[in-house]
């Protein structure tokens, strides 16, 4: 009897981790406070269900999230010889331990019906955010903390991100799934809404990359050989369309263009000029301890001294704008390594099953993009966004693939 009741109570921890993973991504976009609880019930209900033997076979058949633990595993190690100080360690210890959200989906999310479901929920989440930043150019909303509709989400950047996969993903979905006909225009309408979302309302190149990157990995893979090269031709004429129309993207490129023409290495504040500044300081301070790096948090406190400027330090001393800078820096060239080595392995089996479903490709992809010019698994914003789907895609590289053996 205890047995039996016993077994009731994993069953229901490990459906309350299950059903915490697909209100997490749907949370993603629209409310930190449920994304908190829902990461708590994912973890819980893990811990709570027990089945450790078939959950650790289930994290060595997904090498990705064997690495990423292991690069959390050296970030704590590095706090023994760490520049920090108590704070910077405390501060980054509280972001960085939230990598274990990658293991735990993959030990939970172990059916490609489930791995579905959370995807759907990613995409059912961005769809209310964007009726959010449709609504907020005709009304008031009191419940948000911003009336602009490009910071509906609580960073305008992180949110031009999202809105640019999500346009990917209406795109996939418009192309391979056989639905209704009303599904269909919803999906295609979700598509242009977001575009315009994107390139109309928001100031973020990011974003706008992040679009035409996402767009054209969707396009490239998905079509038969003849039509992807005209696809991809209509796709750059489509964007020279909405950059010609844009105001707002015209105006972005030319900033950007002004920031790398003006720059001033002593004294500049602008959006590209201080990440080149960050950056030019970075490879100084890697040279310094290449191979350990300078320890958990320390990143603030060595850029503090490099930044004379207080303004400039504002822009640059939380962290450098870039993932695998801010990595050599604090974990050395061996937590870079074990960075880069998950993202191997996650394209490895990507490259494998992208055909059963290429939208876990695009967002890595799209990751990897984006860390070339953000922290992004710093930045809160964008830390929540993207650890979350990078368990869901590395929980998809074993799901799909076994899908497809069988």
């Amino acid at each position: 009897m205890f047995g039996l009741t016993l077994s009731r109570f994993n069953d229901s921890a490990l459906n309350v981790a299950r059903w915490s993973a697909v209100v997490m991504c749907f949370s993603l976009a629209i409310s930190r406070s449920l994304f908190i609880m829902a990461t708590a019930g994912l973890i819980f209900g893990t811990l709570a269900s027990g089945q450790w033997m078939s959950k650790l076979r289930r994290l060595a058949e997904r090498p990705a999230a064997i690495w990423f633990t292991l690069l959390l595993v050296w970030m704590f190690a590095t706090s023994a010889w760490s520049e920090g100080n108590s704070d910077t360690i405390a501060y980054a210890a509280s972001v960085q331990w939230k990598l274990l959200i990658i293991p735990f989906m993959v030990m939970v999310i172990d059916s490609a019906k489930l791995l579905e479901r959370c995807w759907k929920a990613f995409g059912m989440g961005l769809a209310v955010l964007l009726a959010h930043v449709v609504a907020l150019q005709m009304v008031t909303l009191p419940w948000v903390s911003s009336q602009s509709p490009s910071e509906v989400f609580f960073n305008p950047l992180p949110q031009s991100v999202a809105l640019a996969l999500f346009c990917s993903w209406c795109l996939y979905a418009g192309i391979t799934r056989n639905v209704s006909q009303l599904k269909k225009a919803l999906i295609w309408s979700g598509f242009l809404i977001g575009t315009y979302a994107v390139f109309y309302l928001s100031l973020q190149r990011l974003g706008y990359l992040s679009w035409f990157a996402g767009c054209g990995i969707v396009l490239f893979l998905t079509l038969p050989a003849r039509a992807r090269w005209w696809a991809l031709a209509a796709l750059i004429i489509a964007t020279a369309s909405i950059i010609s129309t844009s105001g707002v993207v015209r105006e972005r490129i030319n900033e950007a263009y002004d920031d790398v023409s003006t720059y001033k290495f002593e004294n500049d504040y602008s959006s590209v000029g201080s990440r080149l500044h960050m950056w030019y300081v970075s490879a100084r301070t890697i040279g310094e301890s290449p191979i350990v790096g300078h320890g958990l948090g320390s990143y603030p406190v060595l850029a503090d001294a490099a930044f004379k400027d207080p303004a400039m330090c504002d822009i640059g001393c939380k962290h450098p704008h870039n993932q695998y800078v801010f990595y050599a820096v604090e974990f050395g060239l061996l937590g870079l390594g074990l960075f880069i080595a998950a993202l191997i392995f996650t394209l490895r089996d990507l490259v494998g099953s992208w055909r059963e479903n290429v939208y876990p490709l695009t967002v890595l992809i799209i990751f990897v993009i984006c860390g070339l010019v953000e922290s992004t698994l710093w930045y809160r914003g964008f830390f929540y966004l993207f650890v979350t789907l990078l368990g869901g895609v590395a929980a998809g590289t074993h799901v799909y693939a076994h899908r497809l053996r069988h």
